[in-house]
């Protein structure tokens, strides 16, 4: 199942539509949304997966059961969103810690 299939299915419609119900402010920049401006707007809600549906296999039932659970799930603008593109922002990545001694 691509990503693009998996986005038409119910079992994202319904996660979708959940995570969007008590929404106010975008959890990436903290700014509200703006509902008048219209749905393709930079500033319109849009659900961001934690982990990318590119890096989850979504040809399998945990793969979808993953892309669906609502604690890899957060409401973001469309636009901050897309400027994240598809980077893994998951705390399971290597720590590097640069020293400011010069």
């Amino acid at each position: 199942m691509t990503a693009r299939e998996f986005r038409g299915s119910y079992p994202w419609k319904r996660a979708r539509r959940q995570a969007l119900r008590c929404a106010t402010v975008c959890e990436l920049c903290g700014a509200p949304f703006r509902l008048d401006l219209g749905p393709r707007h930079r500033l319109a809600p849009s659900v961001d997966h934690i982990v990318p549906l590119s890096r989850l296999d979504l040809g399998t039932p945990e793969g979808r059961a993953w892309a669906v659970d609502p604690a890899l799930l957060r409401v973001a603008h469309l636009g901050c969103n897309a400027r994240r593109g598809a980077r893994d922002s998951s705390p399971a990545g290597p720590v590097v810690s640069v020293s400011r001694e010069w």
